[in-house]
């Protein structure tokens, strides 16, 4: 019924032959913090997990199990979300130095090789300074915060760890580092390894800016309208406008999106920086980019006026976070996934049940979820042959672009509408006019 093998993991992610079955998830359960640790799992050559797909007849794949591992490896490699997942991870400072980068993600990691993690460490300190304030504030409210870095400093100080920070944040903060160590338990492989991670947060930043994502999106900003009498307006600015522009902005004009100038799925830069990857020409100039979207604008001379809008200081910063790209691709790379492929004669229903068994446990679904993945509740009620009927064309509709909004293949041909298929879509067809009833078989 199965095959146990490996994949590896960047190419499990990138695979466009294995997608998700209609009774899969609708979204990503993984927070930043999941992404992040997952980074490190597998750039420490740690265990990745397995994935269990189910093998169709065109000899690509339904993925059972492993939808969140596939979108948190695409999210690691792709330059604006890794960017996210960082700035969620360790919110810094502005004026902070940049080597806390560094020390950040070396504490975070280092806490996974001791006997005790970062919050927990943090929960132990904040406790401390609230048992001293508490104290100073019985006796003199108004001096109270003044005192209690006073005494959080002599306590450190007989634990050998020397607090230099003016504010309750910062004395919290030196304080924990101070405890865990500064990332002094990771072997010199392993600080190798993780390095990938902070480089790139470093070029993200940026002069000196603590928020990576941000400041992409401050970069990107500018790129949009610079002179409004040079643009066509109405139709054909809505026809032939960059593929990075927003539809509108505050004042009308148009700024460049970010998610979009890196997630288009033909001209994004993330999609640029994977082919440039597989087909190891690896070039790291941002120019090189743009000329691949000149080259794609053809009769376009909205998108080739827009691409001149980027000047040198931009194609430099977006040349340094291509760079920094291919080497957390590189610490990925050899990272494996354990592989349970389902054989082709696996009935749906079995796959169905598969995937009810293995998320049983773990991240919880929802009741739609666990509905839609239970083979007896989900029995036919519309046949396939009603497909093309006055009656049920139109909701026939609304199912099909439902699956495919939620990124999800469409169901097999072989099955007709469902208990679930209905339920999923009757706000649509209520909006629109058809009676639920009918929805309902």
């Amino acid at each position: 019924m199965y095959k146990l093998g490996q994949k590896k993991s960047t190419d499990y992610a990138m695979d466009p032959d294995f997608t998700a079955p209609f009774f899969q998830r609708t979204d990503s359960r993984w927070k930043h913090t999941d992404r992040f640790n997952f980074a490190v799992s597998m750039s420490l050559g740690m265990p990745t997990g397995m994935v269990t797909t189910k093998r169709l007849k065109s000899n690509k794949h339904h993925i059972i199990d492993g939808r969140q591992r596939k979108r948190s490896i695409q999210s690691i490699l792709n330059p604006y979300e890794l960017a996210e997942t960082l700035q969620s991870q360790f919110p810094l400072n502005k004026g902070a130095s940049l080597v806390e980068w560094r020390e950040r993600i070396g504490n975070h990691i280092s806490g996974w090789f001791s006997s005790f993690s970062e919050g927990e460490v943090t929960k132990e300190v904040e406790g401390i300074w609230k048992g001293y304030f508490d104290q100073h504030k019985a006796k003199k409210p108004g001096t109270a915060n003044k005192e209690t870095i006073i005494s959080m400093k002599e306590e450190f100080s007989s634990l050998g760890i020397t607090l230099k920070e003016k504010t309750k944040k910062g004395v919290i903060e030196e304080a924990v580092k101070g405890k865990i160590g500064d990332g002094l338990s990771l072997t010199n492989e392993q600080k190798k390894a993780i390095r990938p991670l902070y480089d790139f947060a470093i070029a993200c930043c940026g002069n000196r800016k603590h928020s990576p994502k941000d400041h992409i999106d401050q970069v990107l900003k500018s790129i949009g309208y610079v002179d409004l009498k040079t643009w066509p307006k109405g139709g054909p600015y809505l026809d032939h406008k960059p593929f990075y522009w927003v539809t509108s902005t505050k004042g009308g004009r148009p700024e460049c999106k970010a998610s979009v100038f890196f997630n288009h799925p033909e001209l994004g830069l993330f999609h640029w920086i994977w082919e440039q990857y597989e087909t190891k020409k690896r070039s790291d100039d941002f120019s090189d980019y743009l000329k691949f979207l000149s080259g794609k604008a053809d009769s376009n001379i909205e998108l080739t006026q827009a691409i001149a809008q980027f000047g040198s200081p931009t194609i430099n910063y977006f040349s340094l976070i291509i760079k920094a790209s291919y080497h957390i691709i590189d610490s990925m790379a050899d990272a494996d996934l354990a592989w349970c492929s389902l054989e082709k004669k696996t009935t749906v229903s079995e796959s169905m049940k598969i995937f009810q068994l293995i998320n049983d446990s773990g991240h919880k679904l929802t009741t739609f979820e666990l509905l839609a993945s239970w083979p007896t509740w989900i029995e036919t009620v519309v046949p396939t042959k009603e497909k093309g009927s006055k009656k049920w064309k139109k909701i026939w509709t609304y199912v099909d672009d439902t699956y495919t909004e939620k990124g999800t293949d469409l169901k097999p041909p072989e099955m007709g509408l469902t208990k679930w298929d209905l339920v999923s879509i009757i706000t649509d067809v209520e909006a629109d006019g058809i009676d639920h009833a009918i929805t309902w078989g």
